[in-house]
This record gives C-alpha cells, sequence and structure tokens, in this order.
C-alpha cells in the first residue's frame, strides 16, 4: 500500500462522497471538482477532530484532565487509510 504524505499527514482513501448542489444543477467544472478534492479531506479530519475534542473536555474527564493540558486533545498529525 502506498501512502501520501504532507508535513503531518500520511493518507492512503479511497472513498466516494456524493454532495448535491441546490436543484441539483450541473454547477461544477473537473477544474473546480479537483480544487475541492484536498479541502474536503483536510476540513472533514479537522472538522471531526475539533468537535470530539470539545465534547470530550466538556464532560471534564479527570483521566484526560490528569494527562492532558493546555486545552489541546488532539496532535495536529493524522493518518487516513480505508480498504475494499
Amino acid at each position: 500500500m502506498k501512502f501520501a504524505t504532507e508535513d503531518t499527514v500520511f493518507s492512503s482513501m479511497h472513498l466516494h462522497l456524493v454532495f448535491a448542489t441546490k436543484y441539483r444543477r450541473e454547477v461544477f467544472t473537473k477544474e473546480i471538482l479537483d480544487d475541492l478534492r484536498p479541502i474536503f479531506s483536510s476540513n472533514l479530519v479537522n472538522s471531526l477532530k475539533g468537535v470530539s475534542s470539545r465534547m470530550i473536555r466538556k464532560k471534564n474527564y479527570p483521566s484526560i484532565r490528569k494527562k492532558l493540558w493546555g486545552g489541546a486533545l488532539w496532535s495536529p498529525s493524522y493518518f487516513a487509510g480505508s480498504c475494499g
């Protein structure tokens, strides 16, 4: 399996996402879709990490509070992979 690397990210992901435009109009060109691809994957990971961090810190678990400080739960790095 080959992994793409970029700073603090290692990934090998094949997924199929479907986003429907308003009124299902055909508005995207190949150029626009190519520009959106990296934005969707990194923003998705950052969003999941941000939401999960807020939810976990809101519950104020003693085990996490004891080992992590400064308001950060996740490192900025991530690995993304898929199979099938």
